[in-house]
C-alpha cells in the first residue's frame, strides 16, 4: 500500500515554479551550447573553405632605384638636391667638372696655392719681426734721451716741454710693439696650420682644411650640370661636394614618381609543390595589410629560384628554396605610396576555383625539349583535333591558290593586327586556336609573300588599327610585338 501524502494548493504551485524554473535554465544552456557549437563549426568550415579556396604565398615588393653615376671622371662642384627632396623634370641635380678638361686646362708651372701662401706668411712674418727689432732699438733711444733731458731740466738748460714730446713719442713706440707681437702670433699659427711638412696637422682635426679648387676664372667654360629627366624623390645623396668621382661612381639615387618607370613588380616565393596551382597570366590578389591590397597578375612564374626567409620557413619542409614568379599590379588602381616600397613584405592569393577568368590562360606552359629549344604545347585533346581538321580541310584549297592571298574568315578590313609569321601553315593553324582561346575571336591567318600571316583582327581605317593595337599591347603581354599591316600594299617577291 502506497503512502498517501496530502499537499495543498500552495506547495503544488512552488513545485510547478521551479519545474518551469528548471526547464528555462536547460533551455537555455541548449541554445548557448548549439550556438557554440555553430560557431566553432562555422569557423572551421570557413577555415577548411578558405584553403580550399584559396592558396596563398609569401613575397615582397621589387622595386628598383635609379642610381645617377658619374658620367666621366670628374671634379663634383656643388649638389643642389638634399634626400627626401622632390625633383621635376629639367631640375638641376649637381655640377661638376670634367677631369680631362682640367688637366689640359691646367698650367704644370702654377705654384700650389698653399706652397705660395706658406711663402706670403713667412715673408709678413719675417718683416713684422724686423719692424719689432726696429721699435726695440727707438724705445731704448727714446729712453735715454728723455733720462739726459731729465738732467737738463734740472741744470736748467731746457724746459719741460721736450721731455713731454719724448714721453708721449716712447708710448706710441711701445704700443707699436705690443700691436706688432699680436700680429707676429697669429702668423706664426697660420704658418704652422700651412706648413705641409708638419705631420702633427694631420692628426689635430681642428685646423684649417685646405681644397683644392678649381680655378674660378674657368668655372664659366668647364662647368657641366647634370638635369633630371623625370619627376622623381631623391633617396640618398652618396657624394660631397668638392670632391673627385671617377666614371660610373654613384653621386645619387632617386625614385622616380611614375613607379612603372621603377619596374613596380611584385616577387612571390613559390614552393616546388604548389607550382602546379599557379599559371602565366593568372590573376591574383596582393594583401599588404588587412586595409591595402590589390589586384595583379602572373608575368612569368620560374623566373629564378631564391632561399625562402629564415622567419617564412617551415621546421617541418625538406626545402627551404622556392621558385619565383613575377607579378605586375593590374593598370587603374589607387593605392598608397608607401605600399609601393622596395621589399614589403605581401601575401600573394590566388583564386583554386576559376570561373571564366580573361587572364588566365589553361595549359599555357612552355615546354623545353633538350636539342631543339622551346616547344609550344597544345595538351587539349579538343584542340588537337580541332587542330587537325582545320589543317585538312585547307590543304587542298590552299595548295592550289599558294601564289595567291587566302580568303581568311573574320572581318575582312584593310588594316590587320599581325601578331605572328610562320613559315608552316600548322604552326599558323595552332597559334590561331591558341588566340580563340584568349578570347580574341576575330583571329585567323592569311598566305601572303610566301608566309602565313596570323592576326587577331582587322580594321577599315588606320586609326582604329592603332587604337586597337595600343589596347591589345596593354591588355595581352605576349602580344606586345604586334605591328599593323597594309593588305592593299602589293606583295613582297
Amino acid at each position: 500500500m502506497k503512502n498517501f501524502t496530502y499537499r495543498s494548493i500552495d506547495e503544488k504551485e512552488n513545485l510547478e515554479a521551479i519545474l518551469r524554473r528548471r526547464r528555462r535554465k536547460l533551455n537555455r544552456q541548449q541554445m548557448i551550447s548549439g550556438f557554440i557549437l555553430a560557431t566553432i563549426v562555422i569557423i572551421v568550415l570557413l577555415y577548411c573553405g578558405r584553403k580550399i579556396y584559396y592558396t596563398e604565398f609569401d613575397g615582397y615588393i621589387h622595386l628598383d632605384v635609379n642610381y645617377i653615376r658619374a658620367p666621366y671622371n670628374i671634379y663634383l662642384d656643388n649638389i643642389y638636391v638634399s634626400q627626401g627632396e622632390i625633383v621635376h623634370k629639367g631640375d638641376t641635380l649637381f655640377s661638376y667638372f670634367i677631369m680631362d678638361w682640367l688637366v689640359k686646362t691646367a698650367n704644370p708651372n702654377d705654384e700650389p696655392e698653399i706652397r705660395a701662401r706658406h711663402r706670403n706668411l713667412t715673408l709678413q712674418y719675417t718683416s713684422t719681426s724686423q719692424q719689432i727689432s726696429v721699435l726695440d732699438v727707438r724705445i731704448a733711444e727714446l729712453k735715454k734721451q728723455i733720462v739726459t733731458e731729465g738732467h737738463n731740466i734740472q741744470f736748467g738748460l731746457s724746459d719741460n716741454a721736450h721731455k713731454l714730446d719724448l714721453e708721449r713719442e716712447l708710448l706710441e713706440a711701445e704700443a707699436q710693439k705690443k700691436a706688432l707681437h699680436n700680429e707676429l702670433g697669429v702668423l706664426r699659427g697660420l704658418l704652422r696650420e700651412t706648413d705641409y711638412n708638419n705631420s702633427a696637422i694631420i692628426e689635430n682635426k681642428g685646423q684649417l682644411q685646405v681644397y683644392e679648387n678649381p680655378n674660378p676664372n674657368l668655372a664659366r667654360d668647364n662647368r657641366r650640370y647634370y638635369i633630371s629627366n623625370k619627376d622623381a624623390f631623391i633617396v640618398n645623396t652618396h657624394a660631397p661636394n668638392h670632391m673627385v668621382f671617377f666614371e660610373k661612381e654613384p653621386i645619387v639615387s632617386l625614385q622616380h614618381l611614375d613607379l612603372q618607370a621603377n619596374n613596380l613588380q611584385v616577387a612571390a616565393y613559390i614552393p616546388m609543390d604548389k607550382v602546379h596551382l599557379i599559371d602565366n597570366n593568372m590573376s591574383a590578389e596582393v594583401i599588404v595589410n588587412d586595409e591595402v591590397s590589390f589586384s595583379a597578375h602572373v608575368v612569368m612564374k620560374g623566373v629564378r629560384s631564391e632561399l625562402i626567409p629564415e622567419h617564412l620557413r617551415s621546421f617541418f619542409a625538406r626545402g627551404n628554396t622556392a621558385l619565383i614568379a613575377i607579378l605586375k599590379p593590374d593598370e587603374g588602381q589607387v593605392i598608397p605610396f608607401w605600399s609601393a616600397t622596395s621589399g614589403l613584405p605581401v601575401k600573394v592569393r590566388i583564386n583554386n576555383i576559376r570561373f571564366g577568368d580573361d587572364r588566365t590562360i589553361q595549359n599555357s606552359e612552355m615546354l623545353y625539349e633538350v636539342g631543339r629549344g622551346i616547344v609550344t604545347s597544345i595538351p587539349n585533346p579538343e584542340l588537337q583535333k580541332t587542330v587537325r581538321e582545320s589543317i585538312e580541310a585547307t590543304e587542298k584549297p590552299e595548295r592550289a591558290n599558294k601564289g595567291t592571298t587566302v580568303p581568311d574568315i573574320g572581318n575582312a578590313g584593310r588594316f590587320r593586327i599581325i601578331t605572328n609569321v610562320f613559315q608552316r601553315e600548322e604552326n599558323a593553324v595552332q597559334r590561331v586556336a591558341q588566340l580563340c582561346d584568349r578570347n580574341l575571336p576575330a583571329s585567323a591567318k592569311m598566305y601572303r609573300s610566301g608566309q602565313w600571316y596570323v592576326y587577331c583582327s582587322a580594321h577599315n581605317t588606320i586609326e582604329e588599327a592603332r587604337e586597337a593595337l595600343n589596347n591589345l599591347v596593354r591588355t595581352t603581354r605576349e602580344c606586345n610585338d604586334s605591328w599593323i599591316l597594309d593588305t592593299h600594299k602589293p606583295e613582297k617577291k
